[in-house]
């Protein structure tokens, strides 16, 4: 009985500390040039066809520099590599979007990842332009979310 009960306990620790740590699922997050990486967190993947949504929600792109978002997907371990699942370029420059791309490769290959737990995968956006060319970099900005396709 009291192996019962402690294994309750612990399954209820697990799931406040994954609640935790993924309060903000699938973001908002704010990309610029000065900062530009976010990890937005996924929860767990579905079990076949593991696709995800990236939504660019807000651009503000006044001289409309060339923009790419590279996207990953990351273990709880930030200090593990994340696997590289897609890149896609806003056009318009200045318009949002949203866009998919298949993750089952990327999650097979994290999940054998040390320091990977089940249902602590994240995605890792990251803002690529040449906006440090331009005399507007500092006004450029993007709001992004990510999530598993329903």
């Amino acid at each position: 009985m009291r192996s019962l009960a402690g294994a309750a306990v612990a399954a209820l620790v697990a799931a406040c500390a994954l609640q935790a740590a993924t309060k903000d699922l699938g973001g908002p997050a704010t990309l610029t040039p000065a900062s530009p990486m976010t990890r937005i967190a996924l929860g767990p993947p579905p079990p076949r066809d593991a696709v995800l949504e990236i939504d660019v929600i807000e651009v503000r792109n006044p001289s409309l520099a060339p923009v790419v978002i590279s996207v990953s997907i990351q273990g709880e371990d930030e200090r593990m590599p994340a696997q590289h699942i897609s890149e896609v370029a806003l056009f318009p420059a200045d318009r949002p979007g949203r866009f998919v791309a298949r993750a089952d490769e990327a999650i097979g290959r994290d999940a054998a990842m040390p320091g990977h737990r089940p249902g602590s995968l994240w995605a890792v956006v990251t803002l690529r332009s040449q906006a440090d060319l331009i005399k507007d970099a500092p006004r450029l900005l993007l709001q992004v979310s990510a999530r598993w396709a329903p």
